[in-house]
């Protein structure tokens, strides 16, 4: 199989054995992945891995092969996949809070889905509905991610501000009024923010500067919701925040079915954040198509042709 590989000299599209279904897991044919702000980090070596290594985590496809001890699952299923799951291919809990900071990840600490083929613990499989593209299987992991604001200490009838002007904040916010949330506001980094204005506000740029005006906007009383996955340190005002009573919650992951759910049913639409898909063998130029802007999701095909799966 062809996969997208990054050796300690780079990147290239390099041919590999089509992994085998071992015992608990399955393989499956990916159709689209879609590219990451990890896959870059990981990508630019700023997030440190092993080599070589297969990248890419956000995904749908179609099940290849089944191993043993698998009943729940079959060759030929559309589906999309978490791809976080626990050291010794073990359930993650559904409830929270989840320690994922322990979990590995495709792309990361196992081989990933800018290929042909991909093995992943049968846990981790979500079966995808006739009525969702492969592009929607492949943003469930954004989707999912989103959705644990809407999971969070937060009520309905709050005032909120989701902070960041890019495609996570856009799908933060739908992922919000798909659950019920209807006085939101999105703002960019230059907003001019009104002083003890919000509930909650939820944070999609982590930077200093910007947790100050969040911190400033916040009424008394108030949550900061830490969403972005900034690798880089964030200094805090430790006395602003104790001040004002300041509360702030960290959040990782909605369970996947619940982003299943409310795409099936229409309540979230989220096809108009999609962007182009790329050919595996053109990544250079959807790694440069992503890196020009958070606007839209690019997409990198695997397996063309599925049909005979």
């Amino acid at each position: 199989m062809k996969a997208l590989v990054k050796h300690s000299a780079g990147l290239s599209v390099t041919a590999l054995p089509v992994p085998e279904a071992l015992p608990g897991t399955v393989v499956i044919a990916v159709v689209l992945s879609g590219i990451c702000r990890t896959d870059v980090y990981v990508a630019r070596d700023i997030i440190r891995t092993r080599t070589p290594l297969v990248l890419g985590h956000e995904f749908s496809g179609i099940i290849a092969a089944v191993g043993e001890g698998v009943d729940t699952l079959t060759a030929g299923q559309r589906v999309g996949v978490m791809p976080l799951f626990a050291a010794a291919n073990t359930p993650i809990p559904v409830a929270a809070p989840v320690d994922y900071a322990a979990a590995r990840m495709l792309g990361m600490h196992e081989d990933g889905s800018f290929a042909e083929f991909v093995r992943v613990p049968a846990h981790a499989v979500y079966g995808l509905p006739e009525v969702m593209t492969w592009q929607q299987g492949a943003y469930l992991e954004p989707i999912a991610a989103s959705l644990a604001v809407a999971n969070a200490q937060i009520k309905i009838a709050q005032k909120g501000l989701i902070y960041g002007d890019n495609r996570i904040s856009r799908l933060t916010e739908r992922c919000l009024r798909a659950c019920g949330f209807a006085d939101i506001d999105v703002c960019s980094n230059e907003t001019v923010l009104p002083d003890n204005h919000y509930d909650f506000i939820v944070e999609t740029l982590a930077t200093t500067e910007a947790i100050g005006r969040i911190v400033t906007a916040l009424k008394p009383g108030g949550r900061l919701i830490l969403k972005s996955r900034q690798h880089a340190p964030v200094a805090f005002n430790i006395n602003q925040l104790v001040m004002k009573g300041i509360t702030i919650e960290a959040v990782s992951y909605a369970p996947f079915q619940q982003g299943i759910d409310l795409i099936a049913s229409g309540k979230l639409i989220v096809d108009d954040l999609f962007g182009p898909t790329f050919d595996l063998e053109d990544y250079a130029a959807a790694f440069a198509a992503d890196s020009a802007g958070e606007n839209r999701k690019i997409f990198i095909s695997g397996n063309g042709d599925v049909r005979h799966f």
